[in-house]
Parts: structure tokens; C-alpha cells; sequence
């Protein structure tokens, strides 16, 4: 099963939601992990943002635009303890998920990001803390598919994400893109 697409266009409609964002150019982070794992999804770059691919009627499609895996993590950025979802590539994921024990326990890991260069779309990087935080200091672990939903204006049980099938297709489709990029690149000691 491949990564998660929908039948349908977004919907109007406004629901709260935690603030989505990108590492600015240049930017470090340092962020608590919140939520138990990661979101992964193939989207589309149109209209001047970010939509996931569709299988029926997908606008991205209809203007030829290629597909491209993000993931979404919750944390928690140390520099403010504001709460948010933050956008991540294949590589970026790729450069950390093999040193979590549990890829489906990231919940109070340390994690580390920097956007390499001058641009806004740049390469993200990432390293794992070994250090984890106690998870009771932390925000309650958000349903990250319900505040995707949201942002993209989809009904969030359209997105299925309660089916255990579903969920094991997810890991299964990582784990084949990771095969497929080749062994993770390794950061300078």
C-alpha cells in the first residue's frame, strides 16, 4: 500500500489546529518530541502550498506537479515551549529514525534540526539527542492526522488513520523508500 492518498479535494472549513511550520533558512532548533510517530504522506506543491496527493480528482495531478514525501513530528521547540507541528523531508527523517529504538515511540526524544543554506526550502538536517525528556513534563501527544486534516481541510476520519493495516502499509512504504535512497548519510563525528 503506498503512502497515504485521499479521493477527494479539500473541503472549506476552519478548525483549530497546532501551527504548522518549516525550519526558516539557517534556522537550528532544538525540539521535544510530543507525538508517539511520525506522519508520512506524499503531497503536492500547487497553488503555492502544500496538499496531499489524492486519488481521485487530485488537483497536483491535474497540473503534472511531481509527488513528494513530507513527514510531520509534534514537539515542543526549547527556545519558547511553543507547541508545533514542524514539516520534515525523506532525508531529514532518513538522518535520524534509525537511531530511535521504537520508530513508533519518538515521544520525549530530543531531536535537533538545522536548515543547511541560505534557502527557505534548503536541505534539512537532524540528530538525535541521547538524552530523552520525561514525557510528563510534556503536552498531551496530539492526533497528529486530526490537525493535518484541519489544516488541509479534509474530514479526519476520511484519512483512516485508526486501521492498524493502514499503519503497518506506512512503515512498510518507509522502510522501502529508505532501501531505495540507499543507507543514511553519516554526520561528521
Amino acid at each position: 500500500m503506498p503512502i497515504p492518498t485521499y479521493d477527494r479535494p479539500p473541503r472549506r472549513g476552519d478548525r483549530p489546529h497546532l501551527p504548522l511550520v518549516r525550519l526558516p533558512a539557517r534556522a537550528q532548533w532544538r525540539v521535544a518530541i510530543t507525538c508517539w510517530e511520525l506522519l508520512q504522506i506524499d503531497t503536492h506543491f500547487i497553488g503555492r502550498r502544500t496538499l496531499p496527493h489524492f486519488d481521485d480528482a487530485c488537483p497536483g495531478c491535474a497540473a503534472k506537479r511531481p509527488l513528494r514525501y513530507e513527514a510531520y513530528v509534534s514537539a515542543v521547540r526549547s527556545a519558547d515551549a511553543k507547541h508545533l507541528i514542524i514539516a520534515l523531508t525523506l532525508q531529514c527523517v532518513n538522518s535520524f529514525i534509525d537511531q530511535v529504538p521504537n520508530s513508533k515511540q519518538l515521544r520525549g526524544h530530543i531531536l535537533d534540526i538545522e536548515r543547511v543554506g541560505p534557502r527557505t526550502n534548503g536541505m534539512l538536517k537532524a540528530q538525535l539527542d541521547e538524552k530523552m525528556i520525561n514525557t510528563t513534563r510534556l503536552p498531551e501527544a496530539p492526533n497528529l492526522w486530526e490537525h493535518m486534516a484541519a489544516i488541509w481541510n479534509l474530514d479526519s476520519n476520511h484519512i483512516g488513520s485508526d486501521n492498524p493495516d493502514y499503519r503497518e502499509a506506512l512503515s512498510a512504504e518507509l522502510q522501502k523508500r529508505r532501501d531505495e535512497n540507499g543507507p543514511r548519510d553519516q554526520q561528521p563525528g
